[in-house]
């Protein structure tokens, strides 16, 4: 059976996804194999290893990787000593869920309604007319 596609970035002894230190910066994502496909970069400058292709060509999407990254591992060191008993499997699909979940948060609560609101308000003032009904709440989804 072919490795699932992620388990090349999870640390299988401690529920945390691996990571790789570069001289002052530290917690950054693994360097890609030298023979991936998807890596188009000099030896002195790899590639990274994570969940999506885009990661290695778009700097925003590294950025954010590897916050989440962080994230889950801070939470998978919190999860082990609140439950010293959990293997690291347990460990690592319990920080992933909780990762999940802020994702999401974030997501629907913080970053939807601004994108929405904003839509909205350049909607309502197309032509110089406001067409807006007042009786809508934009603030909800």
């Amino acid at each position: 059976m072919p490795p699932k596609f992620h388990e090349p970035v999870i640390d299988f002894h401690t529920g945390k996804l691996k990571v790789s230190q570069v001289r002052f910066v530290k917690d950054i994502l693994p360097p890609a194999p030298f023979d991936a496909n998807e890596c188009r970069s000099s030896d002195s400058q790899p590639c990274f290893l994570a969940g999506s292709d885009f990661v290695n060509f778009l700097p925003t999407t590294t950025a954010f990787q590897a916050l989440w990254l962080r994230q889950h591992n801070r939470i998978a060191d919190e999860l082990k000593k609140l439950n010293p008993q959990w293997e690291d499997e347990r460990l690592y699909q319990e920080a992933k869920t909780v990762v999940s979940a802020q994702i999401q948060h974030i997501t629907y609560n913080e970053f939807l309604p601004i994108v929405i609101v904003f839509s909205n308000e350049k909607k309502t003032y197309q032509n110089g007319q406001n067409n807006r009904d007042e009786k809508c709440d934009t603030n909800e989804i």
